[in-house]
């Protein structure tokens, strides 16, 4: 899938007090996005709590009633395990960068 447009840059913590800017920046880039995929760049992320995996499903709804797809890319090793934990690897289309579900786990 190819990518639309710049990505959306997203940093720092993505909690309660800051998931309402964030998915605002998204449903901008949605609204504005030219090709299939709508890209986030999660790399700089610092913290993501439950309210920011709430806001990225909501994203996703978003973006496909748009008829896009949301594309996570460069997600933080946290963030991966969460997304992992909680199946919602399964649900996120991903760039490779990220790493979301493409490698197996090791056990100790």
């Amino acid at each position: 899938m190819q990518p639309s447009d710049l990505p959306v840059h997203l940093r720092g913590d993505l909690d309660t007090s800051s998931v309402a800017e964030a998915l605002q920046l998204i449903t901008d880039a949605i609204a504005a996005a030219t090709g299939r995929a709508v890209m986030i760049d999660l790399a700089e992320v610092t913290f993501a709590d439950s309210s920011a995996l709430g806001m990225l499903l909501d994203a996703k709804v978003r973006a496909q009633r748009q008829g896009h797809e949301l594309m996570l890319m460069n997600v933080p090793k946290q963030l991966q395990r969460v997304l992992e934990i909680t199946k919602l690897d399964e649900v996120f289309e991903s760039d490779g960068s990220a790493h979301i579900g493409g490698e197996a786990s090791e056990s100790a």
